[in-house]
């Protein structure tokens, strides 16, 4: 058998940078994914836990963030349900009124007295920043049902739990969720967005906490 040589000038082995690239986007994608169903997981553990929770009892006050269709309605809803008289709409468009964002179906059945609207607010960081300096003048409640679409519950839930560390009080929040049907394109390009809009929530979080009072 004859003797095998290496040569220390031998042509290297020609490279693919785009193969690199791909592989990249790929661990990225699905990483994505497995935010994705940790934002549904979540969503699901939170509605039992609520229900579980107000089984007997009732929240103190509902809060629900606008964004997208469904919340509201479902926000009334559990005010029947649970027989309570306050919900409290954040990050409403100022030139919107109460009747202007409640269902028309519902009118003859709602007392519009019993709702507080915020018009600060104009992101989900905001709203939690709203909610937060609401209950600061409510001595009254501690129970908080957040009422959302159940994709926006994980990030939401991140962001009160950080924002409560520089809260003197702390308040007991519970999350419902409003199903989305994922078979549906539409919703799931908002479940991938969500995801990322998620990482870029932490990172705020993490770098930066805006002031609550």
């Amino acid at each position: 058998m004859g003797k095998k040589y290496l040569f220390p000038f031998e042509k290297e082995k020609k490279k693919y940078p785009w193969k690199t690239f791909l592989s990249f986007l790929c661990a990225g994608y699905v990483f994505i994914l497995i935010l994705c169903l940790s934002i549904i997981k979540t969503a699901e553990e939170e509605n039992n836990f609520s229900t579980t929770t107000f089984f007997k009892s009732s929240p103190d006050l509902i809060v629900v963030p606008t964004g997208d269709f469904g919340r509201i309605p479902r926000a009334i809803e559990l005010a029947k349900k649970y027989s309570l008289s306050n919900i409290f709409i954040t990050g409403v468009y100022k030139k919107n009124s109460v009747d202007m964002i409640l269902p028309e179906s519902n009118f003859d059945q709602i007392d519009l007295n019993q709702f507080e609207i915020d018009y600060w607010a104009r992101n989900t960081i905001e709203n939690a920043i709203s909610t937060l300096k609401f209950l600061s003048d409510k001595s009254d409640i501690n129970r908080v049902l957040i009422v959302s679409s159940d994709y926006h519950i994980k990030r939401i839930q991140m962001i009160f739990n950080n924002l409560q560390v520089e809260n003197e009080k702390k308040y007991q929040f519970y999350y419902h969720g409003v199903e989305n049907k994922y078979f549906n394109s539409d919703n799931l390009i908002k479940l991938h967005k969500e995801a990322i809009k998620l990482i870029r929530g932490w990172l705020i979080m993490k770098l930066w906490t805006p002031e609550i009072d």
